[in-house]
């Protein structure tokens, strides 16, 4: 096993978390304790549909890196996931179960935010250990927009 990506996969993660922690100091300063009450619980939904879709697939795609095949399937199943999760969606705001547009923002970003840890771990199934580095820090990025809307 070849360790000279093992640097930069490093740097992206703890750069991830340095800047993941700074955005939260930065946020605790500046909202009020109501406020970030309420940003602590979109984020903490926003967080869950983003791991919910890929729940043991992107373990899946590691270990089974060599049959392509399943790669293709894995992104239909994801494919027919989004389609149900938009008809459910659907179904809960006009039903009024979910009435908050801020909540529907979030569930719909977490959704769509899993989108990276999925071609993350296609990444590192290609062991593509350069683009897989490039994701964390992006999607982090991404978050942290999303936070200050």
């Amino acid at each position: 096993m070849i360790l000279n990506k093992l640097p930069l996969v490093f740097l992206s993660r703890a750069g991830t978390a340095f800047l993941s922690f700074m955005v939260m100091l930065y946020l605790m300063k500046c909202l009020s304790l109501e406020q970030f009450a309420d940003y602590s619980l979109y984020f903490t939904i926003f967080t869950m549909c983003a791991v919910i879709p890929n729940m043991g697939v992107n373990n899946y795609i590691v270990l089974e890196n060599k049959n392509k095949e399943n790669f293709i399937k894995i992104k239909n199943v994801r494919l027919y996931f989004f389609c149900f999760f938009l008809l459910i969606l659907l179904i809960l705001y006009e039903s009024n179960l979910v009435s908050s547009k801020l909540m529907l923002f979030s569930i719909s970003a977490g959704f769509l935010s899993s989108i990276f840890d999925l071609n993350m771990s296609l990444q590192q199934a290609h062991k593509n250990m350069f683009k897989y580095s490039l994701y964390m820090p992006f999607k982090t990025l991404l978050m942290t927009l999303v936070a200050f809307y």
